[in-house]
C-alpha cells in the first residue's frame, strides 16, 4: 500500500478524496504445495470482490459523494478495474493505468517472450518457449502427459533460456488450482469493457514490454468505436509499465514519470467529479 500512499496525498492536495487498500495476501500460502515464490496465489474473482466491498464502504462513508465515485487502478489493479466496472455500473469513472485488454494468456506469453528479446534469444528457441507455454496452459486446464512436458522444460532451461521465460516445474494440483496464471488465464478483459458503461482514462506507456500495448488498444478501440466519448485513450512516448522515461530532449536521465501523466488523471477526474 506505501508506494501508492503519495497518490493518496497528490489527489487530496486536489481536493479529491482517495482510498488506498492493501492488496489481499497473494504471496504466502505455507499450507499449499506452491514450489517457487509467487505474488500469484488467488483468484482475480477475489480481486475484484475485495474492491466491490470497498466500493460499498465509500458510498456509506461520511463527505463522499456517493454519485461522484471512481477507480484508479494499476496494472492488474486496470483489469480488476472494468470487472467492477460490468457489476458496478453506478462507478462515476474508471482511470486504467498499464492493463492489458487481451487474453491473460496472451498476456503471459506476450511478456515472457520479450523476456527473450532483450537477451538477443533465437526466433528458433523463443518459438520453443512460446510452443511450451501453449502446452502448459492445455495441461492447466486438462491434464496430460506431465513427464513429456517437464522433459521439454528441462531442455530449455539447459540449453540456457528456460530460467528467463519459463516456470521449472510443470504446475502440480495446488499450483493449477491456487496461482493465478493457470487458474485464471483464460480470463478476457474485453468481456468486460463490452458491458461497461463508465467513462474511462486509459493509459498506456508505449515502450511497456510487460503487456501487449498495440494489441490492447486495439482491442478497445473495436470495443469503443461506436461509444463516442466513453474513453479517452492517452499514449506517452517513450514510457514504460510504469510511465516513467529514462531520457530528456533525447539524453539519459534518472526514470521519471512523463511529463503529462500525472495532470491527465487529475484533469479527468476532476471532469467526472466537479
Amino acid at each position: 500500500m506505501e508506494e501508492y500512499s503519495g497518490w493518496a496525498d497528490m489527489l487530496a492536495r486536489q481536493g479529491i478524496a482517495a482510498l488506498v487498500y492493501d492488496k489481499r495476501n497473494v504471496t504466502d500460502f505455507p499450507q499449499l504445495d506452491i514450489r517457487e515464490p509467487t505474488t500469484d496465489i488467488g483468484h482475480i474473482d477475489s480481486l475484484v470482490s475485495d474492491a466491490a466491498v470497498l466500493f460499498e464502504l465509500l458510498k456509506n462513508e461520511p463527505g463522499i459523494n456517493r454519485s461522484k465515485i471512481g477507480l484508479l487502478g494499476f496494472s492488474q489493479g486496470a483489469v480488476v478495474a472494468p470487472m467492477l466496472a460490468a457489476r458496478k455500473p453506478e462507478l462515476s469513472f474508471l482511470v486504467v493505468v498499464s492493463g492489458n485488454a487481451t487474453t491473460d494468456k496472451e498476456f503471459i506469453i506476450n511478456q515472457e517472450m520479450n523476456r527473450l528479446r532483450r537477451r538477443n534469444i533465437s526466433t528458433e528457441q523463443i518459438k520453443e518457449a512460446t510452443g511450451i507455454w501453449e502446452q502448459l496452459f492445455v495441461y492447466a486446464k486438462k491434464g496430460g502427459n506431465k513427464s513429456v512436458l517437464q522433459s521439454r522444460i528441462d531442455k530449455a532451461f539447459e540449453a540456457g533460456y528456460g530460467s528467463f521465460c519459463l516456470p521449472r516445474y510443470v504446475p502440480n494440483d495446488d499450483e493449477r488450482r491456487y496461482l493465478m496464471t493457470w487458474n485464471s488465464f483464460e480470463l478476457d478483459p474485453a468481456v468486460y469493457w463490452k458491458r461497461t458503461i463508465t467513462p474511462s482514462l486509459v493509459i498506456y506507456g508505449k515502450n511497456d514490454d510487460l503487456i501487449p500495448v498495440e494489441r490492447s488498444i486495439e482491442i478497445l478501440n473495436q470495443i469503443f468505436s461506436g461509444r463516442p466519448g466513453m474513453m479517452t485513450l492517452k499514449v506517452f512516448p517513450g514510457a514504460d509499465h510504469t510511465i516513467r522515461v529514462n531520457t530528456v530532449n533525447g539524453q539519459p536521465a534518472i526514470p521519471h514519470f512523463a511529463e503529462g501523466y500525472l495532470q491527465s488523471i487529475i484533469s479527468f477526474i476532476k471532469s467526472k467529479t466537479d
